[in-house]
């Protein structure tokens, strides 16, 4: 569990009289817990763990501008509105690795997530929910790892894995004229005042070698393939 409120004064301008001023502040508070199972069978052949993962996170930030603030007898020229963002995650997830001799090894792993994000906008404490929140977004994550140990210094490797970047919202989207949503979506097609998740595929081969009792290295190819990058 962590919480966290921070405020941030900035003179933009960095003259004597602090002819234009910027605040801004957030106030942060999330929560994390994990349970795990893990084991070997079939003598050692077989090890495996499984578990569950539960997060939650509140994120709230608000800002303001002006001239001559603070100090000074006028006030902020522009009062912003608090964004409140709450995040939940529930996750399951499963590793098995099986070991076919003392040269190779094969792991396959798993996860089950669902991020459930609500993001609200508001003067105060936010009340209603953006247009399209809150939703929710579904995964099934694997990766499979392949291990080949010809010599107990040498480990070559192969590995395939997805991952996700969960959707959001775009809140000021909201807020545009009819005129203004046509003249964006003609520079920006299917642009919307929603955006679905990211995903990333990622291959990888690589070497470990260790060389004697004082030289060890590492090499590896990769190739990441992103979809949907906001």
């Amino acid at each position: 569990y962590s919480t966290e409120q921070a405020p941030t004064l900035v003179d933009t301008a960095q003259t004597p009289d602090r002819a234009y001023t910027l605040y801004a502040g957030r106030d942060f508070e999330d929560f994390q817990a994990e349970g795990r199972l893990f084991g070997t069978a079939f003598n050692d052949v077989l090890d495996w763990s499984v578990g569950v993962n539960y997060y939650q996170l509140d994120y709230e930030t608000n800002g303001a501008f002006g001239l001559q603030a603070f100090n000074q007898s006028s006030s902020f020229g522009n009062l912003g509105e608090s964004d409140f963002e709450f995040v939940e995650t529930l996750g399951f997830f499963g590793r098995f690795g099986i070991a076919f001799s003392d040269q190779f090894t094969l792991t396959l792993e798993g996860r089950y997530q669902e991020d459930r994000i609500d993001e609200k906008v508001g003067n105060g404490n936010a009340t209603d929910s953006v247009p399209g929140s809150p939703a929710t977004f579904k995964n099934f994550l694997p990766r499979v790892i392949l291990d080949y140990a010809p010599t107990p210094d040498t480990l070559i490797y192969a590995s395939y894995s997805e991952g996700n970047l969960a959707g959001g919202f775009n809140s000021n989207f909201f807020d545009l004229t009819p005129d203004q949503v046509t003249a964006l979506n003609s520079q920006f097609p299917g642009l919307s005042g929603t955006f679905e998740e990211e995903t990333l595929q990622n291959y990888e081969i690589g070497w470990k070698q260790t060389v004697g009792s004082t030289l060890n290295f590492a090499l590896s190819v990769f190739f990441m393939e992103r979809t949907d990058q906001g």
